[in-house]
Order: structure tokens, then sequence, then C-alpha cells
């Protein structure tokens, strides 16, 4: 029997690497927080088991209930780049590189985090320091070596709750109110709006009849 090809591509269904810009896409509904991404990226870059070196970060937070929210650098368009308008540095030290069309550092020139300008301009939360031994800003570079972009986080999702995406077949993505773009509370305030859209005061006395009687099996 012939042997298979190995083929690349992201994920275990092996879907082609996008073409042209691109980035990573959070979807938060299905992530469970098991953490797996940020350990990826951090054994990439630096060799380590520390989630606090992921690009990709995951935090908790009440939608009412306890949800695991993902976030990570959504490459955003010439337009935004928050973090790079705030840079102090002329020319910044965090910016688009055009040539493998992800964000990067200059690690040598960035202030580190005594001026984390670009951390407190990015809404998405998807900046963060961590000295003293790595005194600069940290943002997804889509794990890029050589020109070749393999985002590890989205290859070891067990939930395929992070996908990398081009923005040419998803041009919707662009608007920067996309959920994916958003930092951790405004992303819960959003989940919270979408899966429990109903304040207590609209519950009809049906609900609320159930609810109580569930408080009493308790």
């Amino acid at each position: 029997m012939a042997q298979r090809t190995a083929t690349e591509g992201w994920g275990i269904d092996k879907v082609p690497y996008p073409q042209g810009n691109a980035l990573i896409c959070t979807r938060d509904l299905l992530c469970v927080g098991c953490g797996i991404c940020e350990l990826a990226c951090a054994v990439y870059h630096f060799g380590e088991f520390n989630k606090e070196l992921s690009r990709v970060r995951i935090q908790k937070r009440m939608t009412p209930i306890s949800k695991s929210l993902q976030t990570v650098c959504s490459q955003c368009n010439e337009e935004e780049r928050s973090c790079q308008k705030a840079c102090l540095l002329d020319p910044p030290a965090i910016h688009f590189d055009a040539k493998n069309l992800h964000m990067t550092v200059d690690v040598d020139r960035c202030l580190g985090a005594k001026c984390g300008k670009c951390a407190q301009a990015c809404e998405g939360n998807a900046i963060h320091f961590y000295p003293p031994e790595h005194d600069y800003a940290i943002v997804c570079d889509l794990c890029e070596k050589e020109g070749k972009r393999q985002p590890r986080c989205v290859d070891v999702c067990p939930r395929q709750a992070l996908e990398y995406i081009s923005t040419r077949q998803h041009p919707f993505i662009k608007e920067s109110q996309h959920l994916w773009k958003l930092g951790y509370d405004r992303k819960a305030e959003a989940i919270h709006k979408r899966t429990y859209p109903l304040a207590w005061d609209n519950l009809g006395p049906t609900d609320k009849t159930f609810d109580k009687r569930r408080e009493n099996q308790h």
C-alpha cells in the first residue's frame, strides 16, 4: 500500500495555510481553558513550559458563569495598530513587518515594562511583558520563521477554539469592534449578552417559579 504524502496545514485536518495577510481568530465559546495553546507558544519561542511567556493568553471572567477567554494579537490593519502609534520611539520599536505580515518588536530598543505604552493602547490585551528576563513587548508573530508562518497554538488546540484564517476570505474581520479583537472584559460582556440576554426582572413568572423550586431542592 502506497504511503500517504504528508501535507502542510494547520490542525489535524491539515487546513491549508492562508495566503497573504492572515491572523489567528479566537472562538471563545469553544475554549475550555486547558492552556495547551499557551504552553505550545512558550515552548516554541523560549523552550520553556511557562504560560507567562505565551503570546496567546487565557483568563477567566464571569459571564455570569466562569468562562475561559482567549486573547491574541489580531494583526490589526494599518489604520488601527494602536500599539505602534503609542510607541515613544521613532521609528517604533513595535511595528508591523510588511514582508512577513505580522507584528514584530525590536527587543534591543524596546523600553520594556517601565514604558508599557503599547500594552496600554492595545484594546485586545494582546501585549504583555515578562521582566527582567524578557523585558520587552511580547506579541504574536504567527510563529513565523524564515518567512513561513505556522502558529503552534492553532495546531494543538483540541477544541478548534483557535483558527488561522485569511483576511481576504473574511473581509468582515476588518471591523475593529469584532469580538475577536476585544479584550477580556469587553469579550465577557459581549458573551454575557449573547448567552444570557434576559435580566432577572424580564423573566416571566414560569421561569421564576422554576428557579425558586430549584433553590428549594438544595
